[in-house]
């Protein structure tokens, strides 16, 4: 992560209800649970390929593995009506960011809520909202966030992940267990 501007992000209880705004440093150093945001991308409307990326040299952790389509956390940031920006809001932003950098993020890719879940390994305790979207492409990475992407069979990833979970984010390993104890 870098030096730049990083606006506040949203502390939580354990049943995901807002209690304050704290910093991205405050949430990590001090082991506050906080609202993630995590995406899939599957190529086509039958969810048999995801789209992975392989992290870049600036994020914040699993730099060189394999992790799902986009992520980040949710700001505390309000929309021209004065209301906090909703989950899938920040996950189009995320999804702007990181995977469509330099182009304009396609009007057919719609995101919806799979599930949301909690994840407790310390410093990062996390209320995660995981959103799926269909899209087959084309994408324009941000080299800055992402190293690489591609579409992946999903049933392959499943049983990929539980063989060798080293090559994959912790995060996408929960993820993956979320996905599919709620699809």
């Amino acid at each position: 992560m870098t030096n730049e501007f990083y606006p506040p992000i949203i502390q939580v209880d354990n049943s995901g209800n807002i209690v304050k705004p704290i910093s991205f440093q405050e949430a990590h150093s001090n082991a506050l649970r906080h609202i993630t945001i995590n995406l899939f991308v599957f190529g086509a409307q039958d969810y048999k390929r995801i789209l992975l990326q392989k992290r870049g040299k600036k994020t914040f952790r699993g730099e060189g593995k394999l992790d799902m389509s986009a992520g980040g956390h949710m700001h505390y940031l309000f929309d021209r009506e004065g209301k906090l920006i909703t989950p899938e809001e920040t996950g189009y932003n995320i999804l702007e960011k990181e995977l469509f950098f330099n182009q304009k993020l396609p009007e057919t890719l719609k995101l919806e809520q799979i599930c949301t879940f909690s994840r407790d390994f310390e410093p990062d305790l996390e209320f995660t909202y995981l959103l799926g979207g269909v899209y087959p492409g084309p994408f324009s990475p941000n080299p800055e966030e992402v190293f690489e992407i591609n579409f992946q069979d999903f049933d392959f990833v499943a049983d990929d992940i539980k063989k060798q979970p080293e090559k994959y984010t912790r995060q996408f390993n929960l993820c993956i267990d979320a996905y599919l104890q709620h699809a």
